[in-house]
């Protein structure tokens, strides 16, 4: 028997028709009232379901939407992503000669398409500049990222090419970045797109953008096939996906958009919370509210609700429980990184030994840079577990090519003391591409040509690598003599301080070839350079017990024998550790949050700490916390300020609070109640508030429900 609706879903769904706006909580089930509001159009013949589109940005949801209306029995409905609509659009657009039909024909998916182009976009401007295209020194996945950013927020590398009516020329940009290479890669990944007639996820999206306001006979074609849109996650749409919706629903504006303005996180990817704030004014919506949470319990919902609260740029609402207080919220202080990964690790342990599937539990991060220390001992304790959307600590680039200069540095300084070469083929090459990774890390240090001479002399005369560059220096360029000098004589101190606490002579290194600038000089999105120079900040601290290079490195062998020995296990158990960018719209029964201080959650980098900027980290500690459905661990280091969220909030008092209700409550409530538990039970409801709570969805006793009039949130 499905489940009955409450008030506020009832109301969404007998809107009629005309733009709506429905404001909905985390973990209110808000696709519930979607879905039954199409069943009731469909069942009045308000349309026929083919006029219906409902639609999202992620497929997940989407999938969701349709395997619901097929559980309840309606069929017909088009439901497709934001991008299969755009998909859509070209193919009518290729009917009627506007569109070349071949970029429809594709063979490869359309992600793997947009990495192909990215990688031949790189090789061409290697080319153009006479160099390899190792040397540019640029991250792939950044450029990627990059690109697909400009092409949601329309911005263009050639506006001029472009043709557009005046309309659609108003709202376009052309692409600028502090990095030279990048708006070259912009056009040379568009020119080659076309050359082969790709079609990307993103151009499903801009393409028929510019279709629909080109040609006006196929945008009131696209109109036609539509009588009511509803969209899902409101808050996660960029700019062109905006804009496309906004373009076919002008005939009759029968819109409803549903989402959350206090889970608007993506931005970087061109999301922005004003999009669905603006939305009322923009359209004259009706505006709905779902509140209820049906999946936290009040210890999370609590803290939340006085977390959320404290952002100026929202749409005012609560949280509001249904679950009740058998839940548990705790914060943990730990002396340093160590100690808070051995709390976190060691409370797994035990939920695990008293049956909790670790597929019930998550770590969400901040920041990448968080893992190192929690991988560690998740490994040590024979706990499995997955990095979603990261490599484990020790495999990542920016780590790896530390490494790499600590064990060159002891396998070179055993040759130069007269130990015999590498014996074993696998060693031998290591120690060269070792060499290799240096000469081109954090600098080009020499031609890709003269170094895999040097290489070639090194492995026939089983001589030191830095010895047959010494032999070519005479042959090279003065300015190239100069970078070699350079690299000389960080080879020699580091091969005198070597076996020196291996995070002493770290920190010495990344000083001395300017690491962090490197890293952000190669990320063409800066952020991204930042959060890598973290990492690497973060994998330092993890050192600090490694008594020197070669200890480290045996330490970090035995981690990846660790992880290697339950990596040919299925995932789908392991415990997840991942960012809360990647939890959205997900939910476990426990979560741990470590790094609750300044500088890591709230994390703001240098002259970011803006309202807006710190708003948008606010969001994302609240999308954390909402992913609880029982169990919430936040943790904090005494060596650094605690987060201001949880300052502002007066946490420990709140969390206080919801185990004061949990103790009260946890027997059964007398028929008549004294005058004192009562007015302390009116006091806490009334503050947070708890009164609908106690009101609708509390088992206890007719007296208590009624003790709280309906004024009462």
């Amino acid at each position: 028997m499905r489940p009955e609706l409450t008030s506020q879903q009832k109301a969404i769904v007998a809107h009629q028709k005309g733009p709506a706006l429905v404001f909905a909580v985390a973990g209110s089930g808000k696709t519930t009232s979607m879905i039954h509001r199409i069943e009731r159009l469909v069942q009045e013949k308000a349309h026929q379901p083919n006029k219906i589109l409902a639609t999202s940005f992620g497929k997940a949801t989407v999938d969701d939407i349709k395997r619901d209306l097929h559980a309840i029995g309606i069929r017909g409905v088009k439901t497709m992503t934001l991008h299969g609509l755009g998909f859509r659009v070209l193919q009518k657009a290729a009917q009627r000669g506007y569109f070349d039909p071949a970029f429809l024909q594709m063979e490869s998916s359309p992600e793997f398409l947009n990495e192909a182009l990215v990688r031949k976009a790189v090789g061409k401007l290697a080319q153009q500049l006479r160099t390899k295209k190792e040397d540019l020194l640029l991250d792939l996945e950044d450029v990627k990222n990059q690109i697909s950013a400009w092409k949601g927020n329309l911005v263009f590398p050639n506006i001029e090419e472009l043709h557009l009516p005046s309309e659609a020329a108003k709202l376009i940009q052309e692409a600028e970045h502090p990095n030279p290479h990048y708006v070259p890669l912009f056009s040379l990944y568009e020119s080659e797109r076309v050359k082969n007639k790709w079609l990307t996820f993103d151009d499903m999206l801009l393409s028929a953008w510019e279709m629909m306001m080109k040609h006006d006979d196929l945008l009131i074609e696209t109109q036609a096939q539509f009588e009511t849109v509803l969209v899902d996650e409101f808050q996660d749409v960029n700019r062109v996906q905006y804009l496309l919706v906004d373009l076919i629903t002008q005939p009759h504006r029968n819109y409803m958009a549903i989402g959350d303005d206090d889970q608007c996180i993506y931005e970087w990817r061109g999301a922005r919370p004003d999009y669905i704030l603006s939305f009322e004014e923009t359209y004259g919506a009706k505006v709905y509210h779902i509140n209820d949470n049906f999946r936290s319990t009040g210890q999370q919902l609590l803290l939340a609700n006085e977390i959320i609260q404290h952002n100026t740029v929202r749409q005012a609402k609560k949280l509001s429980l249904t679950k009740g207080f058998d839940g548990n919220s705790f914060i943990m202080k730990a002396q340093n990184s160590l100690q808070e990964a051995t709390l976190i690790v060691q409370e797994i342990k035990t939920m695990l030994a008293e049956k909790t599937q670790s597929k019930d539990i998550a770590i969400l991060i901040r920041l990448y840079a968080q893992t190192p220390m929690i991988e560690a001992e998740m490994i040590r304790q024979g706990i499995k577990y997955h990095v979603v959307g990261n490599l484990p600590f020790y495999r990542r680039h920016e780590v790896t090519c530390l490494l790499k200069y600590l064990r060159f540095a002891l396998v070179e300084r055993d040759i130069q003391s007269g130990k015999p070469y590498p014996a074993k083929l696998t060693e031998r090459n290591r120690y060269i591409d070792d060499f290799k990774t240096i000469l081109f890390n954090p600098q080009k240090y020499l031609s890709r040509i003269i170094t895999d001479e040097i290489c070639r002399k090194s492995l026939q005369n089983r001589s030191s690598v830095l010895e047959e560059l010494m032999n070519q220096y005479e042959r090279l360029h003065e300015r190239v003599q100069g970078r070699i000098d350079t690299l000389l004589a960080t080879m020699e101190h580091l091969l005198k301080i070597i076996d020196q606490p291996a995070s002493a002579v770290l920190k010495w290194l990344t000083d001395r070839i300017d690491y962090r600038g490197h890293l952000i000089q190669v990320n063409g999105i800066p952020e991204m350079g930042e959060l890598k120079w973290e990492t690497v900040q973060s994998f330092i601290a993890f050192t600090q017990h490694a008594k020197n290079a070669k200890d480290l490195l045996q330490l970090i062998y035995r981690i990846a024998q660790g992880y290697k020995s339950f990596e040919k296990e299925p995932e789908e158990n392991w415990l997840k550790i991942m960012t809360v960018y990647r939890a959205k719209g997900l939910e476990w029964d426990t979560i741990f949050i470590p790094g609750c201080n300044q500088g890591v959650f709230p994390y703001l980098r240098e002259g970011e700490a803006d309202l807006s900027s710190l708003e948008a980290e606010r969001r994302l500690f609240y999308v954390g916390l909402t992913r609880a459905k029982q169990n919430l661990y936040l943790s904090h280091l005494e060596t650094d300020p605690i987060s201001q969220f949880l300052i502002e909030a007066n946490s420990k008092k709140v969390i206080e609070d919801a185990y004061e209700l949990k103790e009260i409550l946890k027997n059964p409530i007398p028929k008549i109640m004294s005058s004192d538990l009562l007015r302390k039970l009116e006091q806490i409801a009334c503050q947070y508030p708890l009164g609908k709570y106690f009101r609708e969805w509390f088992p206890g006793g007719v007296q208590l429900r009624l003790s709280f009039p309906d004024s009462t949130p």
